[in-house]
């Protein structure tokens, strides 16, 4: 004899009915402060930490491109070169995540700012 699995689905209406709460609604469909959903304000920050962290990036290859490795003892290959390149850039990420810079945050808060305004305008035109 097989064995059946007697379980029930509940909806929220029926969760509610019974005392219970509702089922938590996917990520998608709650709403941010700003109009969007929580998943676009998600893909924000990240576009945000990712700029920043390209900045930082540039701006270690342009402090690297100060230092005279004309004079060194030791000379600069091009395995050094790649090697400083990948450390500076997983360096840049990691203090893009790590938010200390500050820089994603500001770039965040003008962009949601924006995202407001124009959500406002087109609801106006709308």
């Amino acid at each position: 004899m097989s064995n059946i699995n007697n379980s029930y689905v509940l909806t929220d209406l029926g969760m509610q009915a019974l005392g219970g709460a509702p089922s938590p609604r996917p990520a998608a469909t709650v709403r941010a402060a700003n109009g969007t959903s929580r998943e676009e304000d998600e893909r924000l920050r990240a576009a945000c930490r990712e700029m920043e962290s390209l900045f930082l990036n540039l701006l270690m290859k342009q402090m690297r491109s100060t230092i005279d490795k004309s004079d060194s003892l030791i000379p600069y290959s091009l395995g050094q070169r790649i090697a400083e390149a990948m450390y500076d850039s997983e360096m840049t990420r990691g203090l893009a995540q790590k938010g200390d810079v500050g820089l994603a945050e500001m770039l965040y808060r003008q962009l949601q700012r924006e995202q407001k305004r124009t959500a406002g305008e087109s609801l106006v035109k709308g």
